[in-house]
């Protein structure tokens, strides 16, 4: 139990301080400091700083994944689809601005593998989009991986920008956008 709560803190005051600081700006003392824990905890429960920045993001993404997961089990359509996808991605990023910027901005400065991670987080939710299409009947309609993943960049860009310019509260608006762009892309 006291376990699990200091790495849970560490792992809240990671995301935290690379949010206000960029990833490189953020020492491990840091982290531990604003945990309320040791030196030796951090080095307890995380190799550095790396390992526990990954953790961190795969916490996000598997969170990120169950909600757009969640709002994409009920669609009928493939606009409905597009824009429960949209709303989902926006509203829970936007609802976490810590975690947008550490993730949306920072990630690019926290080396290859953080890349990585990045990367297979974008085919998992190839995954989800291709299952919610298969629900709605539209199997035969996923494009080139390259369409999606433009798609998927474009969505990105527009959160990018306006998380950069400091206004994650405002990710909502970019909705309307990010679905017609997306069923432009889409079109047969």
């Amino acid at each position: 139990m006291v376990a699990s709560s200091q790495r849970t803190r560490l792992l809240d005051a990671l995301v935290e301080l690379v949010a206000e600081h960029g990833y490189a700006g953020v020492k491990v003392g840091e982290i531990a400091r604003t945990a309320g824990v040791s030196l030796s905890t951090f080095y307890a429960h995380f190799p550095g700083k790396e390992e526990c920045f990954l953790e961190a993001y795969e916490s996000v993404v598997q969170a990120l994944m169950t909600d757009l997961g969640r709002s994409l089990a009920q669609v009928t359509t493939l606009e409905d689809g597009i824009e429960q996808a949209a709303v989902a991605y926006f509203a829970w990023f936007a609802g976490r601005p810590t975690a947008a910027r550490t993730f949306l901005i920072e990630i690019r400065g926290a080396g290859n593998v953080a890349l990585q991670r990045r990367a297979e987080a974008l085919d998992q939710f190839l995954v989800v989009f291709a299952a919610a299409l298969e629900r709605v009947g539209r199997a035969d309609l996923p494009p080139p991986r390259a369409r999606l993943l433009a798609l998927l960049g474009a969505v990105e860009a527009l959160a990018y920008d306006r998380v950069l310019a400091g206004h994650p509260e405002q990710l909502l608006d970019l909705a309307p956008d990010a679905v017609d762009a997306a069923m432009r892309l889409l079109a047969p």
